[in-house]
């Protein structure tokens, strides 16, 4: 029910802005992916009335992208391996209350030498992302709500003064203007007259 209430919505928005409706069957997993449940599914569609534009395509016949993403996640430490078995989770799952039981993490905190240990034993393994755990989530959206800390204001506080003082107003900038070309016609008044009364002294000492 849950696969045909997804489709639906997907075909009703397809036509409504008409977009493509494009039909993908997942079956990577081998265990339980066969020819008669692909067939259930197109039969399904068929009967609701959902025609398909493009497909359907398998995701088992792109496994060799999907490989390609998963080691560059694990190249960028977004994701890592996981070697716990199903067999040790359901152990787990059982010895803890069911309503509280989730995946502890342990294998993220393997070291390098563990993981290549297990490598080489050619253990299989699942990929997990590497989600954040609740203290990194709860330590960010505290900060978030925090807002900046006081090494954060007063490094702001710094630049707006830093900015100020390279970076004068205009109204700053034209007043020291005026204030030196004041100045500027000061001293070239004061030097000619320091130049017409040396001048005078000399045609004094000049005269009979």
């Amino acid at each position: 029910m849950g696969g045909a209430r997804t489709a639906l919505f997907n075909w009703l928005f397809a036509r409504r802005t008409g977009a493509t409706f494009v039909l993908r069957i997942e079956d990577t997993d081998a265990a339980r992916s066969s020819a008669e449940m692909v067939e259930g599914i197109l039969a399904s569609m068929r009967w609701l009335g959902l025609e398909w534009d493009e497909g359907p395509f398998y995701q088992s016949q792109r496994l060799d992208l999907y490989r390609a993403i998963v080691q560059k996640l694990m190249e960028a430490d977004h994701a890592y391996r996981c070697y716990c078995t199903p067999e040790d989770l359901i152990k787990r799952r059982a010895a803890a209350a069911p309503q509280e039981w989730k995946y502890d993490g342990r294998c993220r905190l393997l070291s390098p030498d563990q993981n290549q240990r297990m490598q080489a034993e050619e253990r299989p393994f699942a990929v997990r992302f590497r989600v954040p755990n609740v203290s990194q989530r709860a330590r960010h959206a505290a900060s978030q709500r925090r807002g900046p800390s006081r090494a954060e204001r007063a490094h702001r506080s710094w630049l707006r003064r830093r900015t100020t003082t390279r970076h004068p107003t205009p109204r700053a900038t034209a007043d020291g203007w005026a204030r030196a070309r004041a100045v500027s016609s000061l001293a070239s008044t004061a030097r000619a007259d320091d130049t017409s009364r040396e001048e005078t002294s000399r045609l004094d000492r000049r005269s009979p």
